[in-house]
């Protein structure tokens, strides 16, 4: 039987709001041993009717309820006169346990060796010792961050076993965190053996896991060929094994949070989710059948999407999320549903306060961290954007560091990283000769590192866009690439190897040749422009993939309604610029080629007027310039007097003028002619010089089309027409050998050794 000192007790929770059904069992049996009427009635009376905490505060942290009133008002009012944050203090009320003069001698301590930002992040280090913080920090010193010294300091496990753990996580390259303690050390290397035997993460989940519990299961998964997740390792091995079952029965792949519900549940889920035509993601499982069915609702209502992190949250707090949002103006984006109610609203607070964008990456963060990273931000002179905060906010000064060690950009993907995989990876790069991009950094170390090796294994030039995939998918994307005789490109890296291999077969069954632009687009995206080609007799090209697929058959249809051919430079424009194009051509009687797609209808319109007010033929070579550059090489042809020819804009206005200044200067105005002057300026210094010497350079003013060969083909053709006993300068002119193409010349030569006119 409960006494009535007890009765007493609960009727006094009660009458505060407070259920003893939300405080964990082992805390309920303290509260009611410990606890004395009066004092309890005081202390809710004080942060209930007074404080104006809320009760949920108060049974996450039921320890002030049987503490001295007179020192939860001591300790509250103090920390309030701080400038620690309200809504962290009122979260944190265990610290309100300590002594007011041990509260006060820690805060202090904290605030003069740590600052007052890592009192926010962590306001349970303010129930520590100084002694216990100084015990921790000769373990740790020099070798792990502020957060994580703080963090150690208040678990309750003992400084021999501390040390222990701290060699194991220092070994193994684990991140400190309050659930590596919960293990003791030779349970943790157990941990870690079987783990790296397995090739398994080290989450939190493994961690919370035994040794042999994670072997079995990574032998369940052996036994049913299903990859391992780590959300496993919260269930008990035989568990996984009827989880396993049950979505083999239901033809579901076996992933993500699934692990946290029965196989009833998981069966339950999965018939809601066909009955309503939600997908059946790992993710899903975070809501029960009946959750579900009002997540569906919420999410028609407001025209969300029910997949990814919308699970997380119930429906009630989704559509708080949204008319918040609403409310505000703010995008709605999957990772605030992340977050909890009061954590959401604190980071807008927080966004709004230090005057940032509310952006999707804010939320990976607690409110908080936000104002670490953007005062650290603010002190480093670092722009401030949505990656910034990917950031781990105890690491953000040393990422900054770092970067500034190894002269990299601290910015994008960089954040991603902690201060000292930056290091590994930098010093990885330095060794191989890579230069290091953002972009790299989406993936671990090790990652990074088998990347690489497996590009030098394979002789393939590394890419930065390779990063953003996945190891396994890397090697496979290559591998592909090589069976294929296929060019490895960035934009293979765009897509799985699944969808790269079924575009290659896509294309071979229609003997069309494969280019890597193919693959700038999704599968199925691909396979609809490929059809659509086909069925149209229009060959793919890479250059369609820049387009959508809607895109690509408005172009053919419209190149077909005006006889346009559709290849080529053209599907660099939309249909409606096709059109005007063509009307413009209509109306100066330019051909539609190649050329004149490769500029926007207000570029060609500009260029025809020039044409037009010079007085210039209107031909395709004349849009391969903008109109700016057009006009600037004009108006550099009328400055030096050189008459136009299309051979000039063969360079740009910039190489043009360059080329004229070493002619002009070297061999004087009468060698300014348009192919002599189109050529760059290094390649005339060589030629010229040796035309020059042969006392021929006069020749050039009627017969420059000798500069259309390279140094080593002059010297060729030279030699060729010694041989055949015939002159260098014919009629006044450069011999018609030099004016042969390259195949022309080449059955010439063939001739005469077959004929035995010439030795081989």
């Amino acid at each position: 039987m409960m006494s009535e000192e007890k009765y007493s007790l609960l009727a006094i929770l009660d009458y505060y709001g407070i259920k003893m059904d939300n405080i964990p069992s082992i805390k309920q049996d303290r509260v009611l041993n410990y606890a004395e009427a009066s004092d309890m009635a005081g202390v809710l009376d004080f942060l209930i009717n007074e404080k104006k905490i809320l009760p949920k505060n108060i049974e996450k942290c039921p320890s002030v309820l049987y503490l001295n009133p007179r020192d939860v008002r001591e300790n509250y009012d103090f920390l309030s006169s701080t400038p620690l944050y309200q809504t962290n203090i009122d979260s944190c009320l265990h610290v309100l346990s300590c002594k007011p003069e041990n509260l006060k001698a820690t805060y202090n301590y904290v605030l003069d060796n740590y600052g007052l930002d890592y009192i926010n992040i962590n306001t349970s280090i303010l129930r520590c010792s100084i002694s216990r913080i100084n015990d921790v920090e000769r373990l740790m010193n020099g070798k792990f961050s502020k957060r994580d010294i703080l963090n150690v300091a208040t678990t309750s496990v003992g400084l021999d076993t501390l040390e222990k753990i701290i060699e194991v996580c220092s070994t193994n390259n684990i991140d400190i965190s309050t659930i590596v303690f919960k293990s003791d050390p030779e349970e943790l290397v157990d941990i870690v053996r079987v783990c790296e035997k397995y090739n398994i993460e080290l989450d939190s989940n493994a961690l919370l896991c035994s040794g042999y519990e994670i072997d079995q299961i990574a032998k369940i998964c052996q036994r049913y060929n299903v990859s391992i997740c780590n959300s496993m390792f919260q269930r008990k091995f035989y568990d996984v094994e009827g989880i396993i079952l049950k979505c083999h029965e239901l033809g579901i792949e076996v992933t993500g949070s699934m692990f946290i519900r029965t196989p009833d549940e998981i069966d339950a889920v999965v018939n809601v989710c066909r009955e309503l035509g939600i997908e059946v993601t790992g993710s899903t499982f975070h809501r029960n059948a009946l959750e579900l069915r009002e997540l569906k609702k919420v999410c028609d209502k407001y025209g969300l999407k029910v997949s990814g992190t919308i699970f997380h949250r119930t429906a009630m707090e989704i559509e708080e999320v949204v008319t918040t949002c609403q409310k505000l103006g703010i995008e709605v984006s999957n990772t605030m549903f992340q977050k909890t109610s009061e954590e959401f609203h604190d980071i807008i607070k927080t966004a709004y306060e230090i005057g940032i964008p509310v952006s999707s990456s804010l939320f990976s963060k607690s409110a908080s961290d936000i104002r670490i990273i953007y005062n650290k931000a603010k002190e480093y002179g670092v722009s401030i954007t949505p990656s910034t905060f990917y950031v781990d906010a105890d690491d953000f000064e040393d990422v900054l560091k770092v970067c500034y060690q190894y002269g990299l950009k601290a910015e994008g993907m960089i954040f991603k990283r902690r201060s000292r995989e930056i290091i590994d990876m930098a010093e990885y790069a330095k060794s191989n000769g890579i230069e290091l991009k953002p972009s790299m950094f989406q993936r671990t170390p090790k990652d990074f590192k088998d990347i690489i090796d497996f590009c030098k294994q394979k002789r393939i030039k590394i890419l930065p866009s390779m990063f953003a995939r996945k190891k396994d998918e890397v090697e496979k994307l290559i591998n592909i690439c090589l069976e294929n005789n296929l060019e490895v490109q960035a934009c293979v890296f765009y897509r799985h190897p699944s969808e790269v291999q079924a575009m290659i077969d896509l294309c071979n069954s229609h003997n069309i040749p494969v280019t890597s632009g193919f693959f700038m687009k999704s599968y199925d995206e691909g396979k609809r422009i490929i059809e659509y080609c086909v069925s149209n007799g229009v060959t793919p090209t890479g250059t369609m993939f820049t387009k959508s697929a809607s895109e690509i058959e408005d172009i053919i249809n419209k190149c077909s309604e005006l006889g346009i051919e559709a290849s080529g430079t053209v599907f660099l424009r939309t249909a409606s610029e096709i059109e005007e194009i063509n009307n413009i051509c209509k109306k100066y009687g330019i051909k539609t080629n190649g050329c004149v797609f490769g500029r926007r209808p207000e570029e060609i319109r500009s260029i025809t007027d020039i044409c037009v007010e010079r007085g210039i033929e209107i031909t395709g070579s004349v849009f391969k310039r903008s109109p700016e550059e057009f006009k600037e090489i004009l108006d550099i042809c009328r400055e030096f007097g050189i008459e136009y020819s299309p051979s000039i804009l063969k360079k740009d206005a910039k190489s043009l003028r360059d080329s004229i200044n070493y002619v002009k200067d070297t061999y004087g105005n009468g060698f300014l002619l348009p192919l002599v002057v189109s050529r760059s300026r290094s390649y005339l210094e060589t030629v010229l010089p040796y035309i020059d010497a042969r006392g021929e350079l006069e020749v050039l003013k009627t017969s420059a089309s000798i500069l259309s060969l390279k140094m080593d083909e002059i010297k060729e053709r030279e030699a060729f027409i010694s041989k055949i006993g015939e002159d260098n300068i014919v009629a006044g002119r450069f011999n018609s050998i030099y004016g042969l193409s390259r195949k022309n010349y080449l059955e010439k030569v063939k001739n005469y050794q077959s004929s035995g006119r010439i030795t081989r």
